[in-house]
């Protein structure tokens, strides 16, 4: 099931024309009635602002949506336009008033009917409002909800309205993964009197996604990465010899392993992704004067016209993509163990304890490796521990964490054996309940320890430092 909303506009003055979309074409006067005719909803929901019509300082929905009606059907009618079609569309038509802001003037109704001064034109009465946009998007944002909660998938129509009612409509509708159109009619179409409609739904994919890109890497979490690769395999290099060579590089880019640098760090893989930190950072580099070069085109777009033909390049995802350099920055440092410890804080920042937990516990006996002279980590049980570096290493850095940091050990074995732990005295009875006898080991207190564990963890390395 679809509904197709829209925000009702003046329609007194304006004519009939060809709208076209796709391989369609319908000719009516207004944009709303056309992608009805072409998209067949089973019903249609004006979005009726309160400064179109006022019946003074009462507003009664009811009454505006037949002096609205009234006004379609007299428009129609001085258009000489088919009134059955127009009959059919109103019948499936659902009004709600939603709140405007700013200052203009509306058609004055009395009750149910419109006004007209003497040269039978609509009486106009002045309007004037400051609402706040948060409180136009929730009811907005209201009346889109009870129709998708009924289970309709939704169309906006967006080629009327205000700056603010068209820019929070257009929100609404994203968050509601909407399919939106427009017919840009600037003025009198002139003798062609037919205009192409738009779909603006990839638009609105497109910011998306890049938001999820730059939250992907923010975050650390791949899960969310929008990968962009099959838009790339798209592009046409041969098309623009001007910049051929840019585009083929482009081409080339693989935003793949963006996504596998994140997942091995979520996944609990930090030295892998040091290993992997020198090439992806001079990848991206590569890619950045690619993309710069690529949007200095598109800023003079005059004198690369072919870049229209282009519609798989998406600029905010190539951008998005290069924030990644920031996490790089983040973690790079003058060798590997130093950028592990950066991993360890950026664990933290991003709220992956178990990680922050696993590498603080081992960080220690590497650094303590490092500073004699080199070693490896190994298995010390058919071994005393004096006889390898590792085995006094670990031997030094265990005792140190059980008198310093007691609750780096305590913590990492809760959330290593998930909750099943001694250190919480964990309890299963009879009947499968569970019960914990300790309770200072939630999240919250982990939260509130981890500062305490980084403080300690650098005091730990500073003292092997003698």
């Amino acid at each position: 099931m679809e509904v197709l909303f829209y925000i009702a506009g003046d329609v007194s003055n304006y004519n009939v024309i060809t709208y076209k979309y796709s391989n369609q074409s319908e000719k009516t006067f207004f944009a709303a009635h056309a992608l009805y005719k072409i998209f067949k909803p089973e019903k249609v929901v004006a979005l009726l602002p309160d400064s179109l019509i006022s019946s003074g300082d009462k507003l009664d929905p009811g009454q505006l949506k037949d002096a609205y009606t009234q006004l379609i059907k007299e428009r129609a009618s001085k258009l000489n336009y088919n009134q059955e079609e127009i009959d059919a569309f109103l019948r499936n038509l659902e009004a709600y008033v939603i709140p405007n802001t700013g200052i203009g003037s509306a058609i004055k109704a009395n009750g149910s009917n419109l006004e007209k001064s003497k040269d039978d034109k609509y009486a106009r009465v002045p309007y004037s409002s400051n609402f706040s946009p948060v409180f136009i998007f929730n009811v907005i944002y209201s009346i889109f909800r009870k129709y998708r909660d009924d289970g309709y998938d939704i169309i906006l129509d967006l080629t009327h309205g205000t700056n603010v009612l068209t820019s929070i409509s257009l929100t609404v509708a994203s968050m509601f993964n909407a399919k939106v159109f427009a017919a840009p009619v600037m003025g009198s179409p002139g003798q062609q009197q037919e205009v192409n409609i738009v779909e603006l739904t990839g638009v609105i994919e497109a910011m998306k996604d890049s938001i999820m890109t730059e939250e992907s890497i923010k975050k650390v979490d791949e899960r969310y990465f929008r990968d962009y690769s099959d838009k790339l395999k798209e592009i046409r290099p041969d098309k623009m010899p001007e910049i051929s060579d840019i585009l083929g590089k482009i081409k080339s880019h693989d935003p793949g392993r963006i996504k596998n640098f994140l997942a091995e760090l979520r996944n609990g893989f930090p030295v892998n992704a040091v290993k992997e930190l020198k090439e992806l950072e001079d990848e991206m580099t590569n890619f950045e004067n690619r993309v710069m070069t690529l949007k200095d085109a598109y800023e003079k777009w005059y004198s690369y016209s072919k870049l229209s033909e282009f519609t798989s390049i998406l600029l905010s995802n190539f951008y998005s993509a290069l924030t990644v350099k920031s996490l790089i920055s983040r973690i790079k440092a003058s060798n590997d163990l130093d950028s592990l410890r950066n991993i360890i804080d950026l664990y933290a920042e991003v709220k992956y304890y178990d990680k922050f937990l696993s590498l603080a516990r081992e960080y220690p006996i590497a650094y303590c490796l490092k500073i004699n002279g080199g070693g490896k980590f190994e298995d010390t049980e058919d071994k005393t521990k004096e006889s390898t570096l590792y085995g006094k290493c670990e031997e030094r850095v265990n005792e140190t964490i059980t008198k310093k940091i007691s609750d780096l050990i305590k913590y990492r074995n809760f959330i290593m054996h998930s909750g099943l732990s001694i250190d919480a005295k964990t309890q299963i009875d009879g009947n499968g309940n569970i019960k914990q006898s300790s309770q200072d080991v939630s999240l919250s207190n982990i939260e509130k320890s981890i500062e305490k564990i980084r403080k300690e963890l650098n005091s730990i390395i500073q003292s092997m430092n003698g």
